[in-house]
């Protein structure tokens, strides 16, 4: 296990990622109850994973986030994501201003 700094968490050196979590919350559901049970802790994630489904741009952290809250396992598991995904519609403007409105996002899809 590692200990992240500046905490009392600790991780797994592997951890869950959930890049096809997003297809449907029953997949979702059984692979993350699954990997709880197996005694994992870190899950993985991006607001861009699965943004190839039309009209569900930050799916996978709406469906993880949904997961963890149905599952009741938020206080077992670390979270982590990316950020600095540009809105390439209006070319790779990365702006704080356009960084700071997906991060609010990230937060509210977890329900932290």
């Amino acid at each position: 296990m590692i200990r992240i700094p500046k905490t009392d968490l600790t991780v797994p050196s592997i951890g869950l990622g959930t890049v096809k979590a997003g297809i449907t919350y029953e997949t979702a559901d059984d692979l993350i109850s699954l990997f709880v049970s197996l005694g994992g802790n870190l899950i993985d994630t991006a607001r861009i994973y699965s943004d190839w489904i039309p009209g569900e741009i930050g799916r996978s952290e709406r469906v993880v986030g949904d997961a963890i809250a149905r599952l009741g396992i938020r206080d077992k598991i670390v979270l982590m994501t990316k950020g600095g995904h540009p809105d390439i519609s209006n070319g790779f403007d990365v702006m704080t201003p356009r960084m700071t409105i997906p991060a609010r996002a990230m937060v509210s899809s977890f329900g932290s």
